[in-house]
């Protein structure tokens, strides 16, 4: 989140007095939201093996930049021998996961590797976000020495988030 940005939404100027305070604010929100969703919604990158499966899930949601490799030993830490598979012809690749389409062995060793998370936030996130900040610099203005601070993510900020959330059945 651009410090600038969330100071010209708060109206607090062009000063850099609070900068240290509002980045902690807001690195504290990107937490309490990748929390709420059960993912992390900033940008990393994701590298995970799997060994014996033909449908292999994503660890870390959402998925782009998907690179899938074959690995002969997954012990094999340099990985100089593997065999980099093709969308389509070796696995179709899914929203949420893969699933291979012919096996090189009897137990696959497959390496995904893939970015998760946004290398821009959705609106919808943003504005929680500077809203989620917003609220805790009013808490910390009313807090009395010794009192704690009400960490919960207000309504506020699950109601913008609620569309990311991932579907969970019954």
């Amino acid at each position: 989140m651009d410090i600038t940005t969330l100071k010209q939404y708060l109206s607090l100027g062009d000063t850099t007095d609070r900068d240290t305070l509002l980045q902690s604010l807001a690195d504290s929100a990107v937490g309490a939201i990748s929390n709420e969703l059960g993912y992390s919604i900033a940008s990393h990158t994701v590298t995970q093996q799997s060994c014996g499966y033909s449908q292999i899930a994503f660890t870390d949601l959402p998925a782009t930049s998907l690179v899938v490799k074959y690995r002969e030993d997954l012990t094999d830490i340099t990985g100089t021998g593997d065999v980099t598979l093709t969308a389509w012809l070796d696995y179709y690749p899914q929203p949420h996961h893969i699933e291979l389409k012919s096996y090189r062995s009897l137990e696959p060793r497959i390496i995904l590797s893939y970015n998760a998370g946004w290398t821009t936030l959705p609106e919808p996130i943003e504005q929680a976000i500077r809203l989620y900040v917003a609220y805790a610099l009013r808490l910390t203005a009313q807090l009395q020495p010794g009192e704690i601070p009400d960490t919960r993510l207000p309504r506020e900020c699950q109601q913008l988030i609620e569309p990311y959330k991932p579907l969970h059945l019954p």
